[in-house]
């Protein structure tokens, strides 16, 4: 996989966001987050036939991953056993559309802790 070019030099907390066919709720959370400039999004399918399916690249890349569910927690330590450090579990069912209010709302409530949390530490650390 080729690196972004600006990938090497970031300081940026990589964070990624897995669901079953990276069609609704992982695409969703990445489309919540990107925005956020302490912050380098992906998001990616545990199925095979996803549309942009988990590789062990993009794990290996990510210093966070949210799995929307235990299933894709599974998924993410069968190709990547030594993940488990940096996996978080959200509990998001598959019953929401893509940029679904509801959802957005969850994720939020959900997500934003643990990355504040991380970037305190990180911050802690720089100083």
């Amino acid at each position: 996989m080729a690196r972004r070019k600006d990938e090497k030099k970031s300081k940026k907390l990589r964070v990624l966001f897995i669901c079953s066919g990276n069609l609704e709720r992982s695409p969703t959370a990445e489309q919540v987050f990107r925005n956020w400039v302490e912050l380098d999004v992906r998001s990616a399918g545990s199925d095979e036939s996803a549309i942009n399916p988990l590789t062990k690249e993009v794990i290996d890349w990510a210093d966070m991953i949210f799995a929307m569910e235990e299933n894709h927690k599974r998924r993410v330590l069968e190709i990547s056993p030594d993940s488990s450090g940096k996996i978080i579990v959200l509990g998001i069912e598959d019953v929401y559309y893509r940029s679904d209010p509801g959802l957005i709302k969850i994720l939020k409530k959900r997500v934003t802790p643990y990355i504040t949390a991380k970037l305190k530490t990180i911050a802690a650390v720089q100083v």
